[in-house]
């Protein structure tokens, strides 16, 4: 079992040598998660001994590693056939090369529309979020009515509102955000303020939806771009990113809580008191639910497969359910749900793995890594370096959004989650004057 979890560590390390982080990119993001989900937790698993007070995630595992070695065996080789299948997609498949808002950045005008459509993004999404906020009355009670910040799953504050769906609606702001970081220093001065005030909502909206991968994500993106558009990644900055990166992981809940709770935070800190093992532990347990998924599903007596209806039928995730009564049939990451958890109303999405197994079995993992192999390579052909800051940050933002579908391969959490970036982009899409740029030309 060792050598295998260190065999999945090595293919995987020596696929992405040659990548560079300057040269950020979807398999490399990618590829990393893939090596730390299905090679370096199981790993943890066989090696450590976990202390039977740790109730961590890399506690909820349930069975015994010797008693059931089979599952963990054939969880191991289903996620290195999945890497193999995507990998050898990837460098099979080939794209032209693209910059994207290429039209745009061919002529000072287009340069300026793109400012005029980020003070749009910024001020329609900030008009969602205040009438989002007038349904629950206040601010403190808009914060309060997130499930997600409360010990036990429950609302301190509850609304019906047909009108809930605005929230995610004032999420264009983000984007706006993005655009105002690519524009700060080509157009006028405006773009700057719009951008300070556009990160302060930004960050209060992630507040609000209180997820850690998204806010290190966010904080990482603007980081990311910097750096490539400077082709230098300064030592002390990358340390303090991934500092940062790991207490986001180890507090962010706590810091989330803390709304409803004020001794959230404290309580969090009295979990590392009792030595170095149980941060280490947890920090690789955020990472540890995928390969959780497999072993679980590996032990269903039966599984009725999905056969991709969630991705056929992703459109309609985007209905309000409470206007337009249309309800879809389940989704994978539901039925991922009640075969770990067995309850409704609690979230165990589905990685990449699982979902092709519960949607086509062996075939379906297949199929599954080769469609997403061919997705990266896509929007890899888009430039990363040597184009505009705008092009560099917004392609960043999309490559964390693709790349973690490794952990996360739900059509339902990406096409929800994920709406303001693919509208924004849409309606910069279908606004688009007319001009040709040239990637070897323009001086960035």
């Amino acid at each position: 079992m060792v050598l295998l979890s260190l065999f999945i560590v090595l293919v995987i390390g020596i696929a992405i040598a040659k990548e560079r982080i300057l040269n950020f990119s979807t398999f490399m993001l990618a590829s990393i998660l893939y090596a730390i989900c299905y090679g370096i937790v199981p790993l943890v698993i066989y090696t450590v001994d976990i202390p039977d007070s740790y109730d961590g995630p890399l506690g909820n595992l349930v069975y015994d590693l010797e008693a059931s070695k089979h599952l963990y065996y054939y969880a191991s080789v289903l996620a290195f056939l999945s890497y193999l299948v995507f990998w050898t997609t990837y460098r099979v498949a080939s794209f032209k090369p693209k910059v994207l808002f290429g039209s745009y950045l061919s002529t000072r005008k287009g340069s300026n529309k793109l400012y005029k459509i980020s003070k749009w993004f910024f001020i329609i999404g900030v008009v969602f979020l205040v009438l989002y906020i007038a349904i629950y009355g206040s601010i403190t009670n808009m914060l309060l009515g997130n499930t997600r910040m409360a010990y036990g799953g429950e609302a301190e504050v509850q609304v019906e509102s047909p009108y809930l769906f605005l929230i995610n609606l004032a999420k264009i702001v983000i984007f706006s955000t993005y655009m105002f970081w690519g524009i700060k220093k080509t157009v006028n001065t405006k773009a700057r303020v719009y951008l300070y005030f556009a990160l302060l909502v930004s960050l209060f909206l992630l507040f609000r939806f209180s997820g850690r991968m998204i806010l290190m994500t966010f904080i990482s993106t603007f980081a990311l771009s910097s750096f490539i558009l400077k082709q230098q990644l300064p030592k002390l900055k990358v340390v303090l990113l991934a500092a940062l990166a790991g207490f986001i992981i180890l507090f962010g809940r706590a810091i989330f809580s803390s709304v409803l709770y004020e001794d959230a935070f404290s309580r969090r800190q009295e979990r590392y008191t009792g030595g170095w093992i149980t941060p280490i532990l947890d920090i690789v347990g955020g990472f540890s639910f995928p390969f959780r998924n497999i072993v679980h599903t590996l032990d269903l007596d039966f599984i009725n497969y999905q056969y991709l209806v969630d991705m056929i039928q992703a459109p309609l995730y985007l209905l309000p359910r409470r206007i337009i009564p249309i309800k879809p049939a389940a989704t994978t990451i539901e039925i991922n749900t009640m075969n770990i958890l067995g309850v409704e109303g609690e979230i165990m999405p589905p990685d990449i793995v699982t979902y092709g197994y519960l949607n086509l079995g062996l075939v379906g993992i297949v199929v599954t890594a080769l469609l997403f192999g061919l997705l990266c390579k896509y929007i890899d052909s888009y430039q990363r370096r040597g184009v505009p800051a705008i092009s560099t940050i917004v392609i960043v933002a999309l490559i964390f959004i693709v790349g973690f579908r490794v952990m996360y391969f739900n059509p339902k959490q990406l096409v929800v989650g994920s709406f303001y970036f693919f509208v924004g982009l849409s309606i910069l899409s279908m606004l688009k004057p007319r001009g040709k740029y040239s990637l070897f030309n323009h001086n960035s």
